[in-house]
């Protein structure tokens, strides 16, 4: 063999074993192998050593494919917030005022898919804060001397297809899946603006959400349905709360740039038991006419929302949502009513890309209008019976980099005996800060 040929041999066997080895780990295992046949060819490694080294090229790729099938991302957010107070009937009886509060929060959380086949993937993510449903925000300060924080498992679920990634071959985009676990809340609609009038965003639901979507000519539709267990006793009581959900929406192009959505929901909370109502008590609802005496609550829910995109720095998106309790019954508490209705208007304009986005929205929910354990917990501090005005900024500075403010101010409905009176009851004006970033 020249000398040539013998470089060649030499460069061949150097990414070799860079390719096994080290960083050159992207080599693909076709080229390798063919590398592996020319060096036997060549006389200059053995069928042994040929096998050995196939073998070795094998199992490397089977790593690496396991590892295509691994996805990881996440998001982190800092929080500066402020609460200014400015009564509270129970705290003036008393002669005292609440104060001013501020603190400092973050939330992080980490998110890994894994693609077990083409029907099953499975999805968890690692959240910070504490066992509060409706919270991931961790408080700065919250323990003493520096302890450590809590990390908590905040999703946990399979989603299954009949078919190769959930397409419908009969369906124009057609998806149908099947979540089993502890599942992302699939009522939320991104599309909405804010949709934040009967579920807190932080929510994830445990049992099994059923999710379609596809297109009919100019028509996008989606379906949701969703059984799911709000608290499982066991033996220590026969009933089991538990939450039955179904959804069915779409949007259409109306006129260039002009797109109008809607979408409708039903709720049915079942096998309610005492201390499902003593918490729903502890959020402003009026347990004596919250729901049936059979103890099961119906709320049906609908949204819709128009967005005008004719120019490309000032979107506008006008939404809307209304909520009513079809069980609710007249309270027998003194003035109370059935207090069944709960409602959201809003409008965002801008992008917040190109330019700045900005938002205004109007929030009630009354007494009864929904469980309180599931409402929005910023909004309306998660309870019942208030109001809030709203306002918001949002700017992105980088890629993947958020700048948002907003600002909330809440107060009680109604007042007397029968409704939450105390710290939740108080005219509250909050006001948020975010840095949002993307990983």
């Amino acid at each position: 063999m020249n000398r040539a040929g013998i470089a060649w041999i030499g460069v061949l066997t150097a990414f070799l074993g860079l390719a096994l080895g080290g960083p050159a780990q992207a080599v693909d295992d076709e080229t390798m192998q063919e590398v592996l046949q020319i060096l036997r060819d060549e006389g200059l490694i053995d069928e042994e050593r040929h096998s050995e080294l196939a073998t070795k090229v094998e199992k490397r790729g089977d790593k690496l494919a396991w590892l295509e099938r691994i996805s990881i991302w996440g998001d982190f957010r800092g929080r500066y917030e402020n609460f200014f107070f400015d009564r509270d009937p129970v705290a003036e009886a008393a002669g005292e005022r609440l104060p001013n509060r501020h603190r400092v929060r973050y939330r992080l959380r980490l998110n890994l898919s894994g693609v077990v086949n083409d029907y099953a993937t499975v999805f968890l993510r690692l959240a910070s804060g504490s066992d509060d449903a409706r919270s991931t925000n961790q408080t700065l300060g919250r323990g003493v001397d520096f302890d450590s924080d809590d990390i908590r498992l905040d999703l946990a679920y399979v989603t299954l297809t009949a078919t190769p990634g959930g397409e419908l071959c009969c369906v124009e985009d057609g998806y149908l899946g099947l979540d089993l676990g502890k599942v992302k809340n699939p009522f939320v609609w991104k599309d909405l603006g804010m949709d934040a009038l009967v579920w807190d965003g932080d929510i994830t639901p445990e049992g099994g959400s059923l999710r379609f979507r596809g297109r009919a000519g100019p028509v996008n539709l989606f379906a949701n349905g969703g059984f799911y267990l709000i608290d499982e006793n066991g033996a220590d009581s026969a009933k089991d709360p538990q939450l039955l959900g179904g959804q069915l929406g779409g949007d259409v192009e109306l006129f260039e740039n002009v797109t109008f959505g809607a979408r409708g929901s039903i709720y049915h909370y079942a096998s309610l038991d005492d201390d499902f109502f003593t918490r729903a008590a502890g959020g402003g609802n009026l347990v004596d006419g919250l729901a049936r005496r059979n103890g099961s609550i119906q709320v049906i829910e609908s949204s819709a929302f128009l967005e005008l995109a004719h120019h490309e720095l000032f979107p506008i998106l006008i939404f809307g949502s209304y909520a009513h309790n079809l069980s609710a019954r007249t309270s027998l508490a003194s003035g109370a009513g059935r207090n069944d209705d709960a409602y959201a208007l809003g409008i965002f304009v801008g992008d917040k890309k190109k330019l700045v986005k900005v938002g205004f929205a109007y929030v009630a929910v009354q007494a009864n209008a929904l469980p309180s354990m599931f409402i929005d917990s910023d909004l309306t501090d998660g309870v019942t019976n208030r109001d809030a005005y709203v306002w918001m900024l949002q700017r992105q500075l980088l890629s993947n980099l958020e700048l948002a403010y907003k600002v909330l101010l809440s107060d009680k409905l109604r007042g007397g005996a029968a409704y939450v009176d105390s710290i939740a009851g108080a005219d509250r004006l909050r006001m948020q800060l975010d840095l949002k970033l993307k990983f």
